[in-house]
């Protein structure tokens, strides 16, 4: 249990630390990422309340062993509200030149914070036991 709110409040926090840089870089738009940071963690963490949490009850209830593919995917789908909400089209100039890098930033987001939620939460339950106890019994 403690294990899960600690990947529910870490990986959006991650996710966004990691996936705003690299995809502000790739948009040439490097000098805004502190700005897209601030909106990402904002959106991020209200999509991993909203939507990761119950997708993730619904998840562990149909597959037992999570992997890594099924974390991220699911990453993804938490941000497809955001990404509704975010893109609602408006009739501006800013609109029309940042649709793409904001598309982007949200499924990239979604695609890291599940990653990251997967390796805080699954991938030391995968991880075979090296520990001096079990290795003496």
């Amino acid at each position: 249990m403690k294990q899960s709110v600690l990947a529910f409040a870490a990986a959006p926090f991650f996710g966004t630390l990691f996936a705003t840089p690299v995809i502000s870089a790739l948009f040439g738009d490097f000098r805004s990422w502190g700005l897209y940071c601030f909106f990402g963690m904002f959106l991020a963490y209200a999509a991993a309340l909203l939507f990761g949490a119950p997708l993730y009850l619904v998840i562990r209830r149909l597959v037992k062993n999570i992997r890594l593919w099924h974390a991220a995917l699911g990453g993804m789908v938490c941000s497809l509200p955001v990404i509704a909400i975010w893109l609602y089209p408006f009739e501006s100039l800013y609109f029309q030149r940042s649709w793409q890098i904001n598309l982007a930033l949200a499924l990239g987001t979604g695609l890291t914070s599940g990653a990251f939620f997967w390796a805080i939460l699954w991938a030391p339950l995968k991880a075979p036991d090296r520990s001096i106890a079990s290795k003496t019994n």
